[in-house]
């Protein structure tokens, strides 16, 4: 009598994802949730970590502050830059005071 026999066989091993990536934080912070599930796929730009904002918040509003008070600077050397040469075709002004280096007179 023939019988047809499965044929299988048995190792014991690990396996790998053919595709796996490390994945790297490219700022410190305190993680606050993971937005994805462990061995989903996932897209590019997809939102994997949420962290804490508060700490860049700080760091921007400062930045803000100092980038306002340094167009409030170049707007004020602007007005003063630009008043004697407004003045000088009136003649209110000396030469001097108009030109930037006294040695080109």
């Amino acid at each position: 009598m023939h019988k047809d026999v499965p044929i299988y066989e048995e190792w014991i091993g690990t396996l790998d994802a053919w595709r796996m990536r490390n994945v790297k934080a490219q700022s410190t912070g305190y993680l606050l949730k993971q937005a994805y599930a462990e061995g989903s796929f996932v897209k590019r730009g997809q939102l994997l970590f949420q962290i804490d904002p508060r700490p860049f918040s700080g760091i921007l509003d400062s930045a803000r502050m100092l980038l306002m008070e340094a167009q409030a600077q170049l707007a004020n050397a602007e007005a003063r830059n630009s008043r004697p040469a407004e003045r000088g075709q009136v003649h209110a002004v000396a030469a001097e005071q108009l030109l930037p280096n006294k040695n080109l007179r």
